[in-house]
């Protein structure tokens, strides 16, 4: 073949009409290839149109050995006559003669089937990123699932398979049986639901296709004879237990649970007789061992789970999951700034959306959970500007219900009690559950509730709803049923209860180091505003705890105080600092990004005079206070009364109140009724 010179471009305006006649004759040398670029002429010929990922494919298929660069061969085809462009540079689809020649050639060898075989075996020999929707067609027609695991594997979790909707529907078509035979195909399946056009429902169905695969194959897992199958069917049916249909979720965890001890023995007993699992199923099942510890609340195990996982691993590609979810339980569980664990001291949060810092401390992080991880860190750094930006970038995994969505309800939650509007972010919060529960239930995990319940209760201390704030702290679950009392007791003025219950939780070795971060603030706010001591002792107090949260990099513990509280506290720790003579620096800092916060809402003693009510409670509260029933209030607005009676609980929350009667009297002695 000519090699490539500037002549083709010259003239390859007029090789892109439709008209034959246009074409120039098809060179000589098009008429005696050497064999294997004849043998590549038929391998191309399986896809007419032509890209130089197909062509670096088939020249590996056809054994070409030699220095022909997709450039010089596509633009020789041009010039020569053997092709033209569909995109200049890039596509470009066989003329008829060669075309013809490339077909007769396929059936010598065996058909087009054949042809597609031989390009799957070199695209398994080291498989790219390109041309993932012809690999995947291809494979289904000649059901190579092998390829189709491996596809999914080695690029399309990574990818996305949302951007490849031929792919897309191929994963969305194999048969149950199939899937339940490779564990990959089963994981792909979800995912595949969720980017067709059913959008939140496709990944419903997708999970109940996950959970029959299971029932069907993966439960028999004990008697697979092969061991290194046996555990990876395991892991599988751990993982699938979470999703199936008809069944209370703690009911699930705790069968996954038991799944996942069943397989540990397994690997032990295959450990003892001289077996040892590959890195890439042992990186497997500790990875899925860290998300069954992970949905059980347990943060520090998640770590340890997770970081096992990347130990055995042949890198962080093999346990794509792990990291980010090390990640995430680290920022919810807390770390301090000198913890080897930790990201580098003074690293700056990576932007969302934007490129990685290489010097931040999480550079690389993908899926839900290393969103989650940015986006905590970013409410523990008080990055106002960093957690909004994530708040868009999830907006669009919403609609899908992504996974870990509790996660994200009660992270907008979390920033709507900083820098939002409560009382909406409250309602945000709700009307969040309220739609994507429809079908899950994973938000009554133990860490879902805890966390959404933790949420909650920020945004009705921060509107004033002491009342309701206090109720929720009674029936909440370890470990944030603690921290919500001890905030509780003292939002309503109950200071040395406050200090007495703190002080009985700082002494246990359960509480997350966040939690503990925050429980230390809470009793130094109760000591600086309680009436015991001395105010040195007030003075050392308050220095100690913000001392605390500078250290742990975690400034949200002072943030989350409501306002009076939190500059009684900021004061004292700045007289302390004067007092012995030490910098304040930390502390200008700290104030300037608390200076940012919003504190709409009650304030800290309950009085109700800046409850911002939303329109549709401006207009409903003035009727609750006639002796229209709730039937008789639908009709009237035009609504269900459901709804009214949603957004009755609703201003009962922001007012505390417990009853209508309640209501409406702290209503009118706010002023907001006459």
């Amino acid at each position: 073949m000519r090699q490539h010179d500037q002549r083709w471009k010259e003239g390859s305006t007029l090789l892109d009409g439709d008209n034959p006649s246009m074409y120039p004759p098809i060179d000589e040398e098009w008429q005696s290839l050497p064999s294997g670029e004849d043998l590549l002429l038929a391998l191309l010929v399986v896809k007419e149109e032509i890209s130089d990922d197909l062509f670096e494919l088939a020249s590996r298929a056809a054994g070409i050995d030699r220095d022909l660069g997709w450039e010089q061969w596509s633009s020789g085809a041009v010039r020569d006559g053997a092709a033209i462009w569909l995109v200049p540079g890039s596509a470009l689809t066989l003329r008829p003669e060669p075309r013809a020649r490339g077909i007769a050639l396929l059936e010598d060898l065996g058909g087009e089937d054949s042809g597609k075989e031989r390009l799957l075996d070199a695209w398994i020999t080291d498989p790219v990123h390109g041309a993932p929707d012809d690999i995947a067609v291809w494979a289904l027609d000649i059901q190579r699932w092998d390829i189709l695991g491996k596809l999914w594997t080695k690029v399309l979790r990574w990818t996305g398979v949302q951007s490849f909707p031929r792919a897309s529907s191929v994963f969305r078509s194999v048969p149950g049986a199939v899937r339940g035979q490779y564990p990959e195909l089963s994981f792909a399946c979800p995912q595949a639901w969720a980017a067709g056009s059913e959008g939140a429902g496709g990944l419903v169905e997708g999970l109940n296709h996950l959970a029959r695969d299971g029932l069907e194959h993966h439960a028999q897992w004990r008697h697979e004879t092969d061991p290194e199958r046996a555990i990876q069917r395991g892991v599988l049916w751990a993982a699938v237990l979470l999703y199936l249909p008809d069944a209370a979720v703690s009911v699930n965890l705790d069968k996954a649970w038991e799944t996942r001890e069943a397989v540990a023995g397994r690997i032990g007993a295959l450990q003892e007789e001289g077996w040892s699992p590959s890195a890439s199923t042992s990186s497997r099942f500790h990875t899925m061992s860290a998300w069954l510890a992970f949905a059980r609340g347990d943060l520090e195990l998640t770590r340890r789970y997770a970081e096992m996982a990347m130990l055995v691993a042949e890198g962080d590609e093999q346990s794509p999951s792990a990291r980010p979810l090390r990640s995430l339980a680290l920022e919810l569980w807390g770390h301090t700034r000198d913890d080897p664990r930790a990201p580098a001291p003074g690293a700056v949060l990576p932007r969302p959306g934007g490129p990685a810092d290489p010097g931040g401390p999480y550079p690389s992080l993908s899926g839900a959970a290393g969103d989650m991880a940015l986006g905590f860190h970013a409410l523990r750094s008080l990055d106002s500007e960093a957690s909004a930006q994530m708040i868009a970038r999830l907006a669009d995994a919403s609609a899908r219900r992504a996974p870990l969505w509790w996660l994200s309800i009660a992270f907008r939650a979390e920033h709507s009690a900083l820098w939002g509007d409560a009382a909406a972010g409250l309602n945000d919060l709700d009307a969040g559950l309220a739609f994507y529960s429809d079908g899950f239930s994973d938000h009554e995990l133990p860490i879902a509730r805890a966390l959404l319940t933790l949420a909650r209760f920020r945004l009705l201390i921060r509107i004033g709803a002491h009342g309701a704030a206090r109720e929720l702290a009674a029936c909440a679950q370890a470990p944030v049923a603690c921290l919500a009392v001890v905030e509780a007791e003292l939002c309503t003025g109950h200071f040395d209860e406050a200090i007495r219950v703190a002080d009985k939780e700082l002494v246990r070795h359960d509480v997350w180091p966040s939690i503990r971060s925050h429980l230390t603030v809470l009793r130094a706010a109760a000591i600086v505003m309680s009436t015991t001591g001395t105010d040195a002792e007030r003075q050392s107090s308050a220095r100690a705890a913000v001392d605390l949260c500078l250290r742990v990099n975690s400034p949200l513990s002072v943030a989350h105080l409501p306002h009076p509280f939190r500059d009684a506290l900021m004061s004292a720790c700045r007289t302390a600092a004067a007092a012995a003579d030490v910098p304040t620096t930390p502390y200008d800092e700290l104030d300037r990004a608390l200076a940012g916060l919003s504190d709409a809402g009650l304030d800290a003693l309950g009085t109700f005079a800046h409850v911002r009510l939303t329109r549709r409670e401006r207009i409903l509260l003035p009727l609750l206070a006639t002796d229209r029933s709730v039937p008789e209030l639908s009709a009237e607005l035009h609504v269900s009364p459901n709804t009214i009676r949603k957004q009755v609980v609703t201003l009962r929350a922001k007012f505390g109140a417990k009853s209508r009667s309640e209501l409406v009297r702290r209503a009118r002695d706010a002023s907001l009724l006459e």
